[in-house]
């Protein structure tokens, strides 16, 4: 087939060959090479004034760039697919797809403002040219209110995660992979604003779904049970979240490494479930496992880390218990958590310098991006 396109000497066909053959090297990993062939995708394109295929292979060949970290790169494409839709007269449909890659690539360089806006641009632009149930507009709906809730805008971030629920259930219908996503993240968005029964209910409907589209043994289903896990948590249902927790740690623990830090958050749920219940001395092995994934993010780190202080402390391992705290505290202000080292220092500070530990033990609320 390759050969054949090439003999035939027709620039945008051999533009549209090089698309595909990129795009699919890059899906199978192979980004240098993918980049390449996208790139002289471009110039075919280019060469056959073939506009709109051009600012197609240029949304994709920029966010292959931006996953390679070639940023300098990616933003020049990006600048070219502007160009080009000015030349074109415009295109609301390919503008719009080039926002939203302009916007992951501004998310791979930590630049959530800047991701939100040209989202929002990107959200009203599409509102006006597609139709509701267009799952183009579903997906960058749901993009933006992952990013409200990044940047802390909870409130908004489930209004609009709300309407990208309605959007992807008019286009997929309700019994679809990317609905149970919508419901996960509307967990996410709830639980941040203290509706644990809303966020326990979505955070159901997202584990029925994987359930029942991916089987029982799949590391999506182990996520959501996460995420379900820390509803009950919140709810003070200890024997329902360790419950909960103790499958998504099988299923993980028996398709990852010991070392995968999507381990920590199954191993923190069953000690902080364990903490709950007052089974503090079964919830040091959990713990223990949980804080030493060293690379996982800083604020799970100190919700393990604390969670293990207050076990220890109720297990008589006061000076063990007072070291973990102070890491939890330094990893708390490391991630920007004021409030969460403040109750560590209070907690601290409260501690008598002999004395049993207090019978009270809550798990505490985390935070799961």
């Amino acid at each position: 087939m390759e050969a054949r396109v090439l003999a035939a000497g027709y620039a945008p066909l051999t533009a549209e060959l090089r698309f595909h053959q990129g795009w699919l090297q890059a899906v199978l990993g192979e980004k240098e090479k993918g980049a390449g062939l996208l790139e002289q995708a471009v110039y075919d394109a280019t060469a056959g004034r073939a506009e709109r295929l051009e600012v197609s292979v240029l949304n994709k060949l920029l966010y292959v760039e931006g996953e390679r970290e070639r940023f300098e790169h990616a933003t020049r494409w990006a600048r070219l697919g502007r160009a080009t839709l000015l030349r074109l007269g415009g295109d609301a449909v390919l503008q719009g797809d080039l926002l939203v890659n302009e916007a992951n690539l501004a998310l791979m360089q930590g630049k959530v403002d800047e991701a939100r806006a040209l989202l929002e641009e990107a959200h009203t632009m599409l509102a006006d040219a597609l139709p509701s149930g267009h799952p183009k507009r579903a997906r960058v709906t749901f993009s933006l209110g992952r990013v409200l809730l990044e940047v802390g805008a909870f409130a908004e971030a489930s209004r609009v995660m709300d309407e990208a629920l309605r959007q992807t259930e008019a286009a997929v219908g309700p019994r679809h992979l990317d609905v149970a996503r919508r419901h996960q993240g509307l967990s996410m968005a709830h639980r941040e604003q203290r509706e644990f029964v809303r966020a326990l209910a979505h955070a159901r409907a997202s584990v029925a779904l994987h359930r029942e589209l991916l089987g029982n043994n799949h590391l999506k289903l182990a996520e959501a049970l996460d995420e379900e896990g820390m509803s009950l948590l919140a709810l003070g249902r200890n024997e329902e979240a360790l419950k909960v927790y103790e499958e998504a740690l099988a299923v993980k623990r028996a398709q990852l490494e010991p070392d995968d830090e999507d381990l920590q958050y199954s191993y923190d749920g069953v000690g902080q479930a364990l903490l709950g219940l007052g089974r503090t001395r079964e919830a040091l092995v959990p713990l223990r496992k949980a804080v030493a994934f060293t690379g996982a993010q800083e604020d799970s780190l100190g919700e393990s880390g604390f969670a293990l202080a207050r076990a220890l402390w109720k297990e008589g391992q006061g000076a063990e218990a007072r070291t973990e705290a102070a890491k939890a505290r330094e990893r708390f202000m490391a991630s920007g958590r004021t409030p969460q080292a403040e109750a560590v220092r209070a907690w601290l500070e409260a501690l008598p310098p002999e004395a049993k530990a207090s019978k009270s033990a809550r798990p505490s609320q985390r935070r799961r991006r």
